[in-house]
């Protein structure tokens, strides 16, 4: 199995080392300008700098309406002094932006570590001051198949589970204060909302009732996007990742580990139910 810096790594399905804090960068552009003249920009701007792509994939922009849109998602190395770079590029791709070359961009230094922990989502605000969020398959793809391919379907399945448990602990960091003051319920629903909006979950229903032990929460969520990659891939096996989330996201919200069992999944597509199913186990002193 992986070591943390491995696991970090399988975060973002690419098989190129991300390198330091210090000389990478990953952006997203949306685009309907010809592809010539957007590379010509960036690199009359940023070249002095060291600034060199090190991957680029340019794919047509699915959710927009004008068929010459493209989303550009790339990494791009440099040599100077990050501060230095970042001003240089914010400033290019806001000219861009002013001059309509682009519609938008999105930038990512990595952590300290040198990792991107983005769960391969690419976000924005728009001038509306909402988030649009965007995925490929391939990114999914990547996040779900390569730990198995890579360990083995059972320690594949275990280091997907701990991813997602990253990325929840992720977000229950920024929502806590908020989950506490409105109560689980209404912070799962944010937390399916989110999803929802970047078309990977779909919440159903959940309902709560209390045993002798404390609070049991029964979750019903459409995961289409990630059983149909297991589908496609003759792997029969429930949604790990998901599950992981949960424990990370509450975890992170109540201050304390959850047990291992405290998450569990009874029904999935995969496993040839319409939808898939988690039972949440929770201690009896929280606002519900």
């Amino acid at each position: 199995m992986p070591n943390e810096a491995e696991k970090l790594k399988l975060v973002l399905p690419f098989a190129f080392e991300i390198g330091s804090e210090e000389n990478i960068v990953k952006l997203v552009l949306w685009s309907s300008s010809p592809k010539e003249k957007v590379i010509i920009e960036l690199a009359e701007a940023l070249n002095p700098l060291g600034a060199l792509f090190s991957y680029l994939n340019v794919f047509p922009d699915e959710t927009s309406s004008n068929l010459g849109s493209f989303i550009w998602y790339s990494f791009m190395r440099y040599s100077s002094k990050r501060e230095i770079f970042e001003a240089a590029l914010r400033e290019t791709l806001e000219k861009m932006k002013r001059e309509r070359i682009i519609n938008n961009y999105y930038y990512l230094f990595p952590s300290k570590e040198g990792f991107f922990i983005d769960h391969n989502v690419y976000s924005i605000e728009d001038i509306s001051g909402d988030n649009l969020y965007i995925y490929t398959k391939e990114n999914l793809s990547g996040l779900f198949l390569i730990p198995r391919k890579k360990y083995g379907s059972k320690n594949g399945g275990m280091l997907i589970r701990e991813l997602g448990e990253m990325y929840g602990k992720a977000i229950g960091e920024k929502m806590r204060n908020i989950c506490l003051e409105a109560g689980i319920k209404a912070c799962l629903e944010l937390l399916h909302a989110s999803g929802s909006s970047r078309g990977i979950v779909h919440q159903k229903s959940i309902e709560f009732f209390k045993d002798r032990e404390g609070w049991i929460f029964k979750i019903i969520l459409d995961r289409v996007s990630e059983e149909e990659i297991l589908l496609e891939n003759g792997i029969k096996d429930c949604g790990t990742h998901q599950t992981g989330v949960y424990r990370g996201f509450l975890s992170e919200i109540l201050g304390k580990e959850l047990p291992d069992d405290a998450v569990e999944e009874v029904r999935c597509l995969s496993m040839g139910e319409p939808e898939s199913v988690f039972y949440i186990k929770l201690p009896r002193d929280i606002k519900v």
